[in-house]
């Protein structure tokens, strides 16, 4: 999807409507042709003003069927993975790359808020960090507004994912809050178990509980997986050298072409 606000629709798009008409937003209305069965493609496209092609150039909306829509550009990744698979050397990486600004989440501003919420009871404490993603998210479309690219590292998806693991179920498309913005791409870091369990020890940190039970339970480890693919996470192998993981990013993305 293409977000934009509806001025920048003037006299750029093609729409038909259930009779048959073009119409088109010009200066701040919508004009309609006559039916394009009854005049014809080229006089009914006439007769709402056609289109300005510098602006729909501008506005990049002139891009290769199948890639990712530059329209879409900058763009607002979310890196999400279990603990240990390798999202922060990822998130530090990407925004390199892009050139990208990083939004961590929860937000710098909520962090010493954090070891509170986490001892807090199940709903209290998934709605702390519901808070945190809504507020991670605004400062995300900030910065995208402002122009540049943002890395994220989570997303509300983490959020919902675990939520619902907790709760004996998957997360699905329907558990994604309406007032929280969803990134463009959703990354998931898929590790297989035997690395991600190396890499978390070989840290030689206390475990949280929720590692823990990670770990130890592997239906609940399962749950939070297919939640984030059911909340549309593109899967990538964790497995990888940062740069493979890099480099099939850019694939995803479209960027190779433009390289």
């Amino acid at each position: 999807m293409v977000v934009e606000d509806v001025t920048a629709m003037d006299g750029l798009y093609a729409m038909i409507d259930p009779l048959g008409r073009f119409y088109q937003r010009v200066d701040g209305r919508y004009v309609r042709s006559e039916p394009i069965l009854v005049v014809g493609v080229m006089a009914a496209w006439a007769s709402v003003g056609g289109y300005d092609p510098e602006r729909f150039i501008a506005r990049r909306g002139d891009y290769a069927p199948g890639a990712v829509a530059d329209g879409n550009r900058p763009y607002w990744i979310a890196v999400e993975g279990l603990d240990g698979s390798g999202k922060s050397t990822t998130v530090k990486g990407l925004a390199e790359r892009l050139r990208a600004a990083i939004v961590t989440n929860p937000p710098a501003n909520m962090r010493s808020d954090r070891a509170r919420a986490d001892a807090l009871p199940h709903e209290a404490r998934r709605e702390w960090y519901l808070a945190a993603n809504r507020e991670a998210a605004r400062q995300a479309r900030e910065v995208q507004r402002g122009g540049r690219p943002v890395v994220m590292d989570r997303s509300a998806a983490s959020t919902l994912a675990f939520g619902a693991a907790e709760s004996a179920r998957v997360a699905g498309p329907s558990d994604w809050p309406a007032d929280i913005a969803r990134p463009d791409r959703l990354l998931l870091l898929n590790v297989s178990e035997p690395e991600r369990r190396r890499r978390l020890f070989g840290r030689g940190e206390p475990l949280t509980c929720e590692e823990r039970r990670l770990l130890d339970d592997h239906a609940y480890r399962e749950r939070v997986l297919a939640g984030y693919e059911a909340l549309g996470a593109m899967a990538i192998s964790g497995d990888a050298s940062t740069e493979q993981i890099l480099e099939e990013i850019d694939g995803l993305l479209g960027r190779r072409a433009h390289r």
